[in-house]
């Protein structure tokens, strides 16, 4: 781009973005930004030097610079004024402060020293072009690097800074900037390199003088790292000894309701609002003796956190107070947030006695919650890793443990087991371990669970069992002694002579026979599979009118509308339709219709009675359920018959018959062959 090709609003607008107000800008940086040669871009600059947009000093020997100060207005803005008479020297805006002359002062010596080289490589990180410069840089003035690998040039740079950003920066293909330090030439270089698919240019520069230079320059531009470093979002300010505001920025309207502008170069406690005048005064005062400070306040609703540190010179003496304020509202109200969801948390895991878990699937790393500790009897600093984790485990349950982990790690499917873990205090403990996998695309990405101690939950189910196994064991036993007397009574009652009272005869021979049923269904209520004899083809049909010949209900009518036949102990069938039909009577009344009706796969009892309430159908097949217990009702008979066809496996459930009663159906019943 030529000179006569650029305005002067587009320099100026070049000079804004390459720094910012009053910051020094050189003829090159803005050349650069413009795309055209320096020479164009410094002739711009002194058109907009001479017409007082901008302002212009020479620094070292031979180098200048130019600088917008703050109270100027833009190029287009000054239009109309190009006619007024040009000022006759250009000096530095006196508002500028101490600090703003140290650092300029250092910056003169650095600018007199400003120096580029350049090299140029193809994407086989071979040399296309190598200025002079670049050779002086690199001490290559004697060699033709053209056509030559840098790898094999500078071998020595394989594994150095050099070979990290520039490969990453043809991988990525985004420029890249570093500083290195050579060793073998005993030099600083600062490093831009700008890739394409075509290769990487590189401009070398040796900044030895400069990296020296700004070590020293650190103390004197504490102020602007001050700034860059510790600036939260928010407002920042730079407080002199008087106490006066010399600089702010960032946005004080949201805690102090005032702009940038009604406040600098003006006293603190003048500037702000009382309650948070006497909240920062002090501080600022005990900034200027040498102490940061930081504390939070809350202004309408809202919570600002305020850190106050002081600003010392080279010599270490404190000159000014930097303060700086953030709205940290959202932070505040997540952190109460997080602080409550811990507390339930922690709360919920010694409720539960249960604690939280998770496996780096990467590095297999073991994380617990702190409940985890507790439960395990372990040091809160013991977390161990996943192999001594499982040697906790007691001996027996370690496989287990080991492969439902593996196994979640490599399908993603969850685990639920119960194991045993040994503690240094209360023995053997018993936990519920539960694995839930995270998959992404089928690949586990995480990997939590839950521990609980179920160790007294697994102790009454012991004692349960126990209790149970006495139980049926007595059960058991009580059913065997009763057998052999009603024998003995049906016997002798079939022998009693013949003038005895015939409704006498036939109410003993029922008692004995009833007797008899109930010591069938006690032994296969306690002993299960074990009580059934051996099965045979049976019609149900038959079994179900039988059965009904035993129930005394003269009003009530069986409608047997099937015929299936199966494999099973007729005996025990008949108790089972005994059962359901003396329970459709007591519930449906005395003269209620039963049907007995046949499924694909199965048969069904139904009435046209009240039927059973939809919340207490999972509940009637419960030993002693019954709602007719004033009246003799044990609760054992639809027990019976859920047992009964658990040890057929036959699958049974409650609804509500097509006449609004209750309706027993039963599923996966066998079909055999009927017997000759």
């Amino acid at each position: 781009m030529s000179s006569g090709g650029i305005t002067l609003d587009e320099v100026l607008a070049a000079c804004e973005r390459v720094g910012k107000v009053c910051d020094p800008v050189t003829a090159s940086e803005v050349g650069e930004e413009l795309g055209c040669t320096r020479r164009a871009a410094l002739n711009k600059l002194d058109e907009l030097a001479e017409r007082g947009d901008i302002e212009s000093k020479t620094v070292g020997a031979r180098s200048r610079v130019w600088w917008r100060p703050p109270d100027r207005s833009s190029a287009y803005e000054q239009a109309d004024t190009d006619d007024a008479p040009a000022p006759s020297s250009v000096t530095v805006d006196e508002s500028l402060d101490e600090i703003d002359k140290r650092l300029e002062a250092e910056l003169d010596k650095v600018f007199g020293r400003i120096s580029e080289g350049f090299y140029a490589l193809d994407n086989q990180w071979k040399f296309t072009y190598v200025s002079e410069r670049a050779k002086e840089l690199i001490d290559a003035q004697d060699m033709d690097l053209v056509e030559e690998s840098f790898w094999e040039v500078f071998d020595d740079e394989a594994d150095t800074a050099f070979s990290e950003n520039y490969r990453t920066a043809m991988e990525t293909q985004e420029p890249t900037f570093f500083e290195v330090y050579d060793e073998t030439l005993d030099a600083w270089y600062e490093v831009h390199a700008y890739p394409s698919e075509s290769g990487l240019s590189v401009y070398l520069r040796d900044v030895t003088n400069l990296v020296e230079r700004e070590r020293e320059l650190e103390q004197s531009e504490r102020r602007y790292r001050a700034l860059v470093e510790h600036f939260p979002n928010g407002a920042v300010a730079l407080v002199d000894e008087d106490l006066h505001y010399r600089t702010v920025g960032g946005n004080p309207l949201d805690v102090a309701d005032v702009t940038v502008e009604a406040i600098e170069n003006r006293p603190v406690r003048e500037a702000l609002p009382p309650k948070l005048a006497d909240e920062l005064v002090p501080r600022y005062e005990a900034a200027m003796e040498g102490e940061s400070n930081s504390f939070e306040a809350e202004y309408d609703d809202r919570t600002f956190e305020f850190h106050i540190v002081p600003v010392r010179d080279d010599d270490g003496n404190v000159f000014a107070a930097l303060g700086m304020s953030q709205d940290v509202t959202k932070r505040k109200e997540s952190e109460r947030e997080l602080e409550r969801a811990l507390d339930l948390l922690e709360r919920t895991e010694r409720i539960a006695d249960v604690g939280g878990w998770e496996i780096d699937v990467d590095t297999q790393d073991v994380f617990w919650t702190d409940h985890i500790f507790e439960l395990l009897e372990v040091d809160a600093d013991e977390e161990p890793p996943l192999d001594e984790a499982l040697n906790m485990y007691h001996e027996e349950d370690q496989p287990i443990v080991e492969a439902a982990v593996e196994d979640a790690l490599a399908s993603g499917d969850s685990f639920d087991i119960e194991v045993r873990i040994h503690t240094d205090h209360s023995g053997i403990r018993w936990l519920r371990l539960q694995g839930v996998p995270e998959t992404v695309d089928g690949d586990v990405v995480s990997f939590r669970g839950a521990a609980q101690d179920i160790t007294e939950q697994k102790e009454r189910e012991r004692e349960l069992q126990e209790r149970n196994d006495r139980l049926d064991s007595f059960a058991s036993m009580l059913a065997h002694e009763l057998r052999n007397p009603v024998t003995i009574g049906q016997i002798y009652s079939q022998q009693l002579p013949d003038e005895t009272e015939s409704d006498a005869v036939e109410y003993v021979t029922e008692a004995f026979d009833r007797i008899e049923d109930m010591i069938d269904v006690l032994l296969v209520l306690t002993q299960g599979r074990e009580a059934i004899g051996e099965r045979t083809p049976i019609h149900l049909a038959d079994a179900a009118r039988e059965a009904w010949d035993k129930v005394e209900a003269p009003e009530a009518t069986l409608n047997i509308e099937f015929d299936y036949t199966t494999q099973a102990d007729k005996t025990y069938v008949q108790h089972l339709f005994r059962n359901l039909f003396e329970n459709a009577v007591e519930h449906g009344g005395s003269d209620v219709t039963i049907t007995v009706g046949g499924l694909p796969t199965g048969f069904f009892v139904a009435d046209d009675g009240h039927g059973i309430p939809a919340g207490e159908r999972d509940g009637v097949f419960e030993a002693g359920y019954t709602t007719a217990a004033d009246q003799g009702g044990t609760g054992l008979g639809l027990a019976y018959v859920k047992e009964l066809a658990e040890v057929y496996e036959w699958e049974y459930t409650v609804t509500e018959s097509s006449t609004g009663g209750a309706r027993v159906e039963f599923t996966n019943v066998d079909q055999a062959a009927p017997s000759n």
